[in-house]
């Protein structure tokens, strides 16, 4: 399937540049001489022939929506289609190369897909009690994101599971200085009740949830 967006003025001339350092992404293996398949030029127009499937962005959205329509039901699957999904995402930022409004905005929308995608995939693996891998994954999302409480409870539970206490309740820690110094609030009810029982030894907390 082909398709071409147009690109007027400055931004034509940006896109040049754009094109020019990224068509070699789309076919590494292709000669150095030889002419681009995928890519095509009419005019001001640019153009990607290619199936849906070719794209990786494709691969990606196609693996987390099987992911999350089966991740209440069988959890095993879900994961496994999870961890498909995220190597197909190459690079930490998505169209650095691409200016303008628009591409800011996809920007964003891609990268919180991103995110949401790897805390999923980690909240499953502490569900299904791989609460290691799970620590490690979110210990990286918590430097990434520092204000997103929602990650600090799976991490912190993670954390029980393996028998790191002193570490679950210095993540809790970690969050509410953040918090107050950066925002002026505290952490919410979620985090504050899972402190308290984890200080409590709550026994509930030590047992895998099975889907």
């Amino acid at each position: 399937m082909a398709g071409a967006v147009r690109l007027p003025g400055v931004v034509a001339a940006r896109a040049v540049e754009v094109v020019a350092l990224d068509v070699g992404d789309l076919e590494p293996d292709r000669p150095r001489r030889a002419a681009p398949r995928p890519l095509l030029s009419q005019g001001a127009a640019y153009g990607l022939r290619a199936a849906p499937r070719d794209a990786d962005l494709w691969r990606f959205h196609h693996a987390l929506t099987e992911a999350r329509r089966i991740r209440g039901t069988d959890p095993a699957d879900a994961r496994s289609a999870y961890r498909r999904a995220m190597p197909e995402w190459h690079g930490r930022t998505v169209l650095m190369s691409v200016p303008g409004p628009p591409a800011l905005l996809e920007r964003r929308r891609l990268t919180g897909m991103r995110l949401a995608a790897r805390l999923e995939l980690a909240e499953l693996d502490v569900r299904l009690g791989s609460s290691g891998e799970a620590a490690e994954a979110l210990e990286s999302l918590g430097a990434e994101n520092p204000h997103n409480e929602r990650l600090y409870g799976p991490w912190m539970l993670a954390l029980y599971r393996e028998g790191r206490t002193a570490e679950a309740l210095a993540v809790f820690q970690r969050i509410r200085r953040t918090l107050v110094h950066d925002l002026g609030v505290d952490p919410g009810p979620p985090l504050t009740t899972l402190q308290s029982r984890i200080l409590n030894a709550d026994p509930t907390l030590t047992e895998p949830r099975r889907g």
